[in-house]
């Protein structure tokens, strides 16, 4: 993490959803983070990447996944700053039924 003016608060970077090759919908792996159109979620293939596993060792477990996806996720997981986000929590809302 880092400070910005000197201030002790960290800063997040924010992801951005490059040319449509990630998505993020609540009904997709609970709203976390996956490549379009897979449920192959961005930061699994960010860690992998990030503990040294090669790009085509990757590309053979997830054949769904193009060159694209696979340098946006190299990107990534070249950001030291980038944490893989996690997914929203649920929010339940009781109603009080009446008689």
């Amino acid at each position: 993490m880092f400070s910005v003016l000197g201030t002790a608060k960290p800063q997040r970077l924010k992801i951005t959803l490059r040319h449509g090759l990630v998505e993020r919908r609540p009904e997709v792996c609970s709203g976390a983070l996956v490549f379009r159109g897979t449920r192959i979620l961005v930061a699994q293939v960010v860690g992998q990447i990030r503990q040294g596993v090669p790009l085509e060792e990757i590309q053979e477990d997830y054949p769904a996944l193009d060159a694209a996806a696979l340098r946006y996720a190299q990107q990534l997981a070249r950001r030291e700053q980038w944490k893989i986000p996690q997914p929203r929590s649920l929010r339940l809302r009781r109603k009080r039924l009446t008689d």
